[in-house]
């Protein structure tokens, strides 16, 4: 813990290089304030078959973050700010891009 996970639509692979956009998200969630670098742990999925709603790009890109919960607002704050800005500069504009960080409890988390 924490994790990042990567989601994209079937045509993002070419036009991004997604293990090094996976490395770059590494380090700079390593990076952050209260995060273990041995802990991060990575992965993309790439959906073969998705549906878009109209007027919306046709490729999407989804990153979620998990991380315990119990970190100040003004820490997870820095956590998205500076994961959205890695992200959105590897992306382009023709790619329709979300981010959700997430906080896991404490009690339930196992590993």
């Amino acid at each position: 813990m924490p994790h990042i996970r990567l989601e994209m639509s079937a045509g993002v692979p070419a036009l991004v290089d997604v293990s090094s956009l996976l490395s770059r998200l590494v380090e700079c969630l390593s990076g952050c304030e209260t995060v273990t670098p041995s802990a991060v742990k990575a992965c993309a999925d790439i959906h073969q078959f998705h549906a878009i709603g109209e007027g919306h790009p046709a490729e999407f890109v989804r990153l979620t973050i998990s991380i315990l919960e119990g970190r100040p607002p003004a820490v997870r704050t820095v956590i998205a700010d500076s994961m959205f800005s890695v992200l959105r500069a590897a992306i382009p504009d023709s790619v329709g891009i979300s981010q959700e960080l997430r906080q896991m409890n404490a009690d339930d988390y196992r590993k």
